[in-house]
């Protein structure tokens, strides 16, 4: 900046940066608060595992007493791992691990993980297969698909159809298994 050439312009700029040293501050903190809660979080979720894990092993001395209490026991930690998951894409570039991916393999997992609920609901899924395989982060596919199908499996039947790009195209399908 040019030196003010009177009182108004020395004025001027001694508000500006006034302003400007206040807009940084304000930056400043709203970062700071930001990185204490994701942190709280992050430690949150990573806290709760184990009271979960320990809550599991109790509930699989008698699965088959239990078996509706290790269903939601499953839709808890599902929500732990979305909220791990999210809390990644907030600071994805230390995190990103960009490999070529099998998409039918990750599927498959998901599925195979997934299928307690599916059948407790008695719901049907139908997979073909796909030979799809993709330059991604392993990670973020499985977080999108696992909303995908927490979303499916708590909520109805959907049918999709994944095209190359991994975009979905679903439509509601009536269920009369609700």
């Amino acid at each position: 900046m040019d030196a003010p050439s009177n009182e108004a312009d020395a004025l001027q700029q001694e508000i500006m940066h006034s302003l400007n040293r206040m807009r940084i501050d304000a930056e400043t903190a709203n970062q700071k608060t930001l990185e204490e809660m994701t942190d709280y979080y992050t430690m949150w979720a990573h806290q709760i595992k184990t009271p979960i894990f320990a809550l599991r092993l109790l509930l699989q001395e008698n699965p088959t007493v239990n078996k509706e209490a290790l269903t939601e026991l499953f839709k808890i930690e599902q929500y732990v791992e979305m909220v791990l998951g999210y809390l990644r894409t907030e600071d994805m570039s230390s995190d990103l691990k960009l490999s070529r991916c099998n998409l039918d393999t990750i599927i498959r997992r998901q599925i195979h993980k997934y299928a307690g609920i599916f059948v407790s609901k008695k719901l049907s899924l139908t997979y073909k297969g796909i030979s799809e395989s993709v330059l991604t982060d392993a990670r973020s596919v499985i977080m999108r698909l696992v909303t995908f199908a927490g979303t499916s499996s708590y909520r109805g039947v959907y049918a999709c159809r994944w095209d190359s790009y991994l975009s979905e195209k679903c439509q509601r399908q009536p269920s009369k298994f609700r």
